[in-house]
Parts: C-alpha cells; sequence; structure tokens
C-alpha cells in the first residue's frame, strides 16, 4: 500500500522526533491520528503553531470564547495526542536535541544542577522557578558524600558551584555527578561544560576543547547509554551549533548539548510536560464531535433542534434553558424562579427564602450587568419590589429592542469562591473545556486552564493544579478550604457536554461557578449557551 508522508516518518527507524511547522489544520482527525500513532511509536511531535495572535481569534458573545484563542485549543488538544508545541525555532531546537539525545525520560521532576559559576548557579535558580522544574535540596547522604570531595568549610547547595573543581580534576568532576545521579530526589543531572566554537582558535581554546571532550569521554563511558538518569551539558550563553560542537555531538550521543539556563529550562519543563501527559490514562470516549443521537436528554436535544433549525448563527440561549442544560448533565443551580409580574416575583422570594437574586432574562440579553439587569442581596418584599421595577426600565433604556421573557428570582448563594467554567468551540481543533478564576477576576487575570472534552478526573484534576485558584481552592493563608470535589465533578459534566453537543455548540459560559466549604458544593450562578446556526 502507498503510506502518506506521515506514515513514512512514523515507521522509519532512523527517525526518533518529527518537527513541524503548522500554519492551520484543515483535517483534525487525521492529524490527530497521526499524533496518536507517533506517540504510539515513540515519536514525540514537535510543532510550531502559528494563529496565537489576537487577530486569529473568533468574536464571541461569551468570555470563554473571547479568552480561549487557537493556541490553548492546540495546547489542550494536540497536546493529548503527543505534540509539544514550541514557541519558536529556539525553543524547537532546544526541545529536539533533548529528546534526540536523551536516551530516557527523567525518572523524576528534580534536577541536580553543577556549575563552575555563581552566575550561571543563579540563572539556573531563576529560570528553574520561572518554569516550575525542581531543584530540590540534597539528601543529607549526598550533601555529606560532596563535603567530604570538597573538604570542609564548602558550602553543599544544588545548584552546586564548584568553582575549582571542574576545571582541575575529571575523577572529581565524575565523583561529584555520581554523588548527584545516587541521590534519590534527582532525576537528572545538568552540568555546566561550555563547547568552545573551535579547537583552533588559541591555545586556551585548544586546552578548553580537550578538557570538555575528555570529560564527555567519561561521563558517556560510566553513566550513560543504559543509566536511568540521563545528563545534559549546559552552558553561560547560547550560540550558533558550529562544527566542532557537531563532531562533539556525534561523538556523544546520550549528552543533549544545551544552551543557557532560560532555554534549558523552558525545554526541561516542555519534556517533563509531555511524559506527564502520556502517562494519564486515555481520555473518555468522545472527542467533541457528537451527532444528535449523542444528545440523549430532552434539554440537549432540544438545543441541537435549534441549532439545525435556525440558518442563521451564533444563536444565545437564554439562562433558564441555558441552566436546564447544566442540570440535566449533573451541574447544581441555585433554587430559582422565572415571573412575570412584581408580585409573582415577591411571591417567588418567600419560598425560595430571602436574601435573593433578580436577573432580567432574555437569549438577547448576554451581559446582565451591561444593562442594569442584575440585583444583588434583596433582603425584603419591598427590595424586590424595586428591584424589579428598576431590572424592566433598565433594560427598555438599555435596547428597546429586547423583549425579557421574564425575571428570574434566585437563592443568593454567598460566601463561595468565583470560578469559571466554559467551553469554546476552536475552528480547528473543535470544543475545549475551560476553567479558572471566575467573576470579576476572569478578565483581569486570566487565570485559566483548558483540556479536551469527555475528560476524566485525573485531567479535571490537572486543570485545577495549573491554575492560581488551586491555592484558594484548598484554602489560602489559612482560610478554609473548598469543595474540590465539587469543582471536579462540574468539570467532567461540563466534559461530557462537549463530548455531546460539540458539533453545535459555540460557548458555554459559567461565570460565576460559586464553589462553598468542603462538602457543601458549588452553583452556577450563571450561564450562557451560544448554538452554532444552521445545524453547524
Amino acid at each position: 500500500p502507498v503510506l502518506n508522508p506521515a506514515e513514512i516518518l512514523i515507521r522509519d527507524p532512523e527517525i526518533r522526533v518529527i518537527f513541524c511547522l503548522i500554519e492551520a489544520v484543515r483535517n483534525t482527525p487525521s492529524f490527530l491520528a497521526a499524533c496518536n500513532a507517533a506517540r504510539e511509536a515513540g515519536k514525540p511531535v514537535v510543532a510550531i503553531k502559528m494563529g496565537g495572535s489576537e487577530g486569529a481569534r473568533e468574536a464571541a458573545l461569551a468570555h470563554t470564547g473571547a479568552l480561549a484563542g487557537t493556541l490553548e485549543a492546540f495546547d489542550a488538544v494536540a497536546g493529548e495526542a503527543g505534540v509539544i508545541r514550541a514557541e519558536g525555532t529556539d525553543h524547537a531546537i532546544d526541545v529536539i536535541e533533548f529528546l534526540v539525545h536523551t536516551p530516557a525520560p527523567p525518572p523524576l521532576p528534580g534536577m541536580g544542577v553543577l556549575v563552575y559559576s555563581g552566575g550561571v548557579r543563579g540563572l539556573a535558580l531563576e529560570a528553574g522557578t520561572r518554569y516550575g522544574v525542581d531543584i530540590p535540596k540534597f539528601s543529607p547522604e549526598t550533601a555529606k558524600r560532596i563535603g567530604g570531595i570538597f573538604g570542609d568549610g564548602t558550602p553543599v547547595t544544588n545548584p552546586l558551584d564548584a568553582t575549582g573543581f571542574l576545571t582541575r580534576d575529571r575523577e572529581v568532576l565524575l565523583d561529584l555527578v555520581a554523588a548527584m545521579m545516587a541521590d534519590e530526589g534527582i532525576g537528572m543531572v545538568l552540568l555546566q561544560e561550555d563547547l568552545p566554537p573551535t579547537e583552533g582558535l588559541n591555545d586556551a581554546n585548544r586546552r578548553r576543547a580537550q578538557r570538555v571532550i575528555h570529560a564527555m569521554e567519561g561521563i558517556e563511558e560510566r553513566f550513560l547509554g543504559q543509566a536511568a538518569k540521563p545528563l545534559a551539558l549546559i552552558s553561560a550563553t547560547s550560540y550558533d551549533l558550529t562544527e566542532y560542537a557537531r563532531t562533539a555531538r556525534r561523538r556523544f550521543p546520550h549528552i543533549p548539548v544545551l544552551g543557557e539556563p532560560a532555554r534549558v529550562f523552558r525545554a526541561i519543563r516542555s519534556v517533563l510536560d509531555y511524559h506527564a501527559r502520556a502517562q494519564l490514562p486515555p481520555p473518555g470516549e468522545g472527542g467533541g464531535h457528537g451527532g444528535a443521537d449523542t444528545a440523549t436528554g430532552p434539554v440537549a436535544r432540544r438545543l441541537w433542534e435549534m441549532a439545525a433549525n435556525d440558518a442563521d448563527g451564533p444563536i444565545p440561549v437564554s439562562e433558564t434553558l441555558s441552566k436546564a442544560l447544566l442540570a440535566e448533565y449533573g451541574i447544581r443551580t441555585p433554587d430559582e424562579e422565572l415571573t412575570g409580574s412584581a408580585d409573582e416575583t415577591v411571591a417567588a422570594a418567600r419560598r425560595i427564602g430571602y436574601p435573593v437574586v433578580l436577573k432580567g432574562v432574555a437569549a438577547q440579553l448576554t451581559h446582565k450587568s451591561d444593562a442594569g439587569a442584575v440585583a444583588l442581596g434583596l433582603a425584603d418584599d419591598d427590595a424586590v419590589r424595586r428591584a424589579y421595577d428598576g431590572i424592566i426600565a433598565n433594560v427598555a433604556a438599555y435596547d428597546p429592542e429586547i423583549s425579557l421573557d421574564g425575571v428570574l428570582a434566585a437563592r443568593a448563594v454567598v460566601g463561595g469562591l468565583e470560578l469559571v467554567i466554559g467551553i469554546n468551540r476552536d475552528p480547528e481543533m473543535g470544543p475545549v473545556v475551560m476553567f479558572g478564576m471566575g467573576g470579576v477576576w476572569l478578565e483581569l487575570f486570566k487565570d485559566v486552564a483548558f483540556a479536551p472534552p469527555g475528560l476524566d478526573t485525573a485531567r479535571a484534576e490537572r486543570m485545577i493544579a495549573d491554575t492560581r485558584a488551586a491555592a484558594l481552592i484548598a484554602g489560602y493563608r489559612g482560610r478554609p478550604a473548598h469543595d474540590h470535589a465539587a469543582i471536579v465533578d462540574a468539570l467532567l459534566a461540563a466534559g461530557r457536554i462537549a463530548r455531546d453537543l460539540g458539533d453545535v455548540i459555540v460557548s458555554l459560559d459559567i461565570n460565576p461557578f460559586s464553589v462553598l466549604g468542603d462538602g457543601e458544593g458549588g452553583f452556577a450562578l450563571d450561564a450562557l449557551v451560544v448554538l452554532r446556526g444552521g445545524g453547524g
């Protein structure tokens, strides 16, 4: 049979990494299938993806759609298929160098860093913090072993500044590397050794070249090739790949030669994330391309029919119908009633119990606060009547063309942490699920994470951990923790909606999703579904 280019690359035993420069993904299922096949063959795909500018984003009615650009969607969906997105050519080169020359991934995320420059030591610490790569303290046994090599009075820290030791004796260098390799908290060693651009510039360069080659020979022979922990060379600067460096790399195939710490730790972060994703269980069935038969609930089927029967789009869905979809998938909403008069609203407020919130409801009213269609913290009948009349007047002044379905009276949920949960349909990757800080903080901080449809518990947990909101959820600075399990359940429900209705939903915005104390649950206080018209 005739093989396509992807199959040729995947089957070629000489190819270890596949690189792509992507302007647009036009056949997403085929692209993802090829990426998954490459990952199964043990060949990471490194890609530079265009399309991350503001001009590449679709205009959106919901916050979720405005915040989810093509790069975030690409990372969420293609990342699941084994793609490492590089931010540019330098990043791509560093990741490829690491993957091609490292025989096995780091068994642990901790880096042991051995340098002969205090400046490189400081740069490594800063880069490790910036990219979230752990540089742990050495174990007491390792510190004692290194101290024995250095002698009394020399501070033993990680990164280890071994000025005066690395350049003196290769055996000392190998002993220091051995001590780090034996540390149970270290998964990889980074060693500062600057490859000169050429052997022949002057005597100093020749001596340095000979020293580096001598060190690399000892490292390759003693530690690498079959060792469980990899080692890479790092430098004080980044420079072009010279003929001398190419020769050295051919002689020592198990030692990646990288540049300055910022680039090194960015590449390591990308590789660690790649291997972490590979450890996750397979995602849930479905990729967000469901058909009408997957929309089994009555509300889901109704939305599918609305999209199919309306030739124009996008189609905003009212808050009450949007929340009905959420309830159908198990996402809780406050006790609430849709009313048509001030008297009905007062009666509903009494049944629900004060305090209550009032909101005007109409499919065209996508941003209620801008229209003055929200009243909070209403504690009695008189306050409800005044708020009802005010909402009617405000909406009429805001846009006389908007015809309200009614006014929603809802139980006020107080004391919760405001989060956002959403779905956005990317034009290339399809639907993605979003999570982050909600309420007024959403657009200010844009603290959000993304995942593909049909996500499982492990991916939901990862989404939470990838945001700064995770610290608030756990209980920041002695404050009580919030209901983590309720957030996971809501994310799983959003993933099922994205899986079942991915072809017709442009976006789903649950903002805020208010999560209460541990064990007390969470509530969708507001919701907006936007559908595609004309059946998608």
